[in-house]
């Protein structure tokens, strides 16, 4: 599974040095995704000094997630990376932006000194609280999806506008994709990433996981691919919190339910029943080769998010004897 890291994509000036992509290889790349609900910024930012000096190496900005109110990514990740002195992964949608605004989001973040980005098509609008509320919402399709979002930030990186115009300057971002393992026909979602990774993507991050079928399915189709794939993972606060994913397909196995209903009604008894859920898949996303984790904290828990990391630190030795077996890889390779 290590073969697949020998080359990354392009790599433009100073993102090769990147806090993302500069462990890989000595350590797994540990990914925690804090939400900013509101304009309650503080606490992720003393999350983020938080994780900082846990060894975490970036924290994930999410866009909007299933089409709810959140403050900009874009910002958040530029207070996090200022405040907390961390690295930051914002993420950006074509859902919301319109060509114009995606240029002018994407420029200002590089002003703001930004060095990477998650490109996403972004959850659908009809699932949105504010759809139920009878409020208007509408999706944008000036750049219909993530392949093409890719694209243009590849574009922005080489100092060119999506009409090719100079723009007498240039971003460096190392540009993310996400992959989903969860779908049915995961065959199409590896094509899906393959094209992803022609457009100019550099690394990605995978929806959440949830049973090592799952993790095995990923990392065996995607051997062949150029860029390393972050696991996802997510310690279930509840039934319901599960019930919720499973509308919006993920896949969430009928032996993780059972888990959690057995852990009766006392939710710090649930909680400790989602920890373990995920402490349970460390071991087989290690085994399988991954280049690291991507951990989203739930409802600003960062307690379960430390423990985990606390796991994941337990189990290195399975890591570096992973990668000993599947050999030594080189560096990322420039491209033009």
């Amino acid at each position: 599974m290590f073969e697949q890291l020998r080359l990354f994509g392009e790599l433009t000036g100073a993102s090769r040095e990147h806090p993302l992509l500069r462990p890989i290889g000595m350590t797994p790349v540990l990914i925690v995704e804090l939400d900013a609900d509101g304009l309650k910024i503080e606490k992720v930012l003393e999350n983020a000094a938080i994780l900082r000096a846990e060894g975490v190496h970036a924290i994930s900005v999410a866009d909007s997630p299933s089409a709810n109110i959140r403050m900009d990514s874009m910002y958040v990740a530029h207070r996090i990376e200022t405040d907390a002195g961390i690295s930051a992964i914002p993420h950006l949608t074509v859902r919301d932006r319109n060509v114009l605004a995606l240029h002018g989001t994407l420029m200002a973040g590089a002003t703001m000194g930004l060095k990477a980005v998650l490109a996403l098509t972004g959850d659908g609008v009809k699932r949105s609280d504010l759809k139920a509320a009878g409020q208007k919402i509408s999706r944008v399709t000036d750049v219909p999806n993530s392949n093409e979002l890719i694209s243009l930030i590849r574009k922005l990186n080489h100092g060119r506008d999506i009409l090719n115009r100079e723009l007498g300057g240039r971003t460096d971002y190392v540009i993310g994709a996400g992959v989903n393992p969860n779908v049915l026909y995961f065959d199409k979602e590896v094509k899906r990433l393959e094209r992803k990774i022609e457009s100019g993507a550099q690394f990605a991050m995978s929806q959440i996981l949830f049973s090592t079928e799952r993790i095995q399915l990923l990392y065996s189709k995607t051997r062949h691919l150029s860029v390393p794939i972050f696991a996802g993972l997510l310690p279930l606060l509840s039934v319901r919190n599960a019930k919720f994913l499973q509308q919006r397909m993920f896949e969430v196995p009928d032996l993780v339910m059972q888990r959690l209903e057995a852990a009766g009604s006392e939710p710090s008894q649930v909680r400790a029943a989602g920890l373990a859920i995920c402490k349970d898949l460390v071991p087989s996303i290690l085994k399988a080769g991954a280049p690291g984790f991507y951990l989203v904290c739930p409802k600003g828990r960062i307690e379960l998010i430390l423990e985990l990391l606390s796991c994941i630190r337990s189990h290195l030795g399975l890591w570096h004897r992973t990668r000993d077996r599947d050999g030594e890889f080189g560096s990322a390779a420039a491209g033009d």
